[in-house]
């Protein structure tokens, strides 16, 4: 009797050993999809110019390389040089920060961020003057931080046409992976930093 009571629990203990290594591999699979830490990319990237002039791609020209905005009304509406000091603080700071990437101007590019993000994460390096288009820019939430501070989270996308590798090496040409981009506005001073930044990493893609 007590054999059979012991052999009943084994086989319990078995099956809950599976069912617990089941859940796990579902879980590990989970991640594996979808993280927030870059993994490994293999993209053929450009050689490298960094006398380039875009005028010597007409193709690129061609290509809608405004920022197009959807704002917490779901209005969508564009960012260009001619707009962007009346588009408020979101068109003024996103405008200088594509700016400074398609001009390859990485000092004004890490100046957009916060120190103790930059120590986190890196100074960015040198980088080629890059050929951004289809800039998708979306209002994801707002929150007052204090009296002064307030952090407005974004989503981010856009494109790069022959990526050479120098300012994202984790996506290839003209493709596009989705960021999230928490920017720390200044009400009296009207400065504005990037507080944090997340890239949606999904295999496949």
């Amino acid at each position: 009797m007590n054999t059979k009571k012991y052999i009943i629990r084994a086989f319990i203990a078995i099956g809950a050993v599976l069912i617990l290594l089941v859940l796990c591999s579902v879980i590990l699979w989970i991640i594996s999809e979808t993280t927030s830490s870059a993994p490994e990319f293999d993209y053929y990237f450009y050689e490298p110019n960094y006398e380039l002039d875009v005028s010597d791609f007409p193709e690129y020209l061609q290509k809608n390389r405004n920022i197009k905005y959807t704002d917490e009304t779901l209005q969508q509406i564009e960012i260009n040089s001619e707009n962007y000091e009346n588009r408020g603080e979101t068109g003024r700071f996103f405008y200088k920060y594509f700016k400074a990437i398609e001009e390859g101007d990485h000092e004004t590019f890490n100046s957009l961020h916060e120190k103790k993000l930059l120590r986190k994460r890196g100074k960015k390096k040198e980088f080629t003057k890059q050929m951004i288009y289809d800039i998708e820019l979306s209002f994801m939430s707002e929150t007052k931080i204090d009296d002064e501070t307030e952090a407005v989270q974004y989503s981010l996308k856009y494109c790069i046409y022959r990526n050479d590798g120098t300012f994202r090496d984790d996506m290839g040409s003209d493709m596009s992976r989705k960021q999230y981009i928490t920017v720390y506005y200044n009400l009296k001073t009207d400065d504005a930093k990037i507080h944090n930044i997340q890239t949606e990493y999904t295999v496949n893609k």
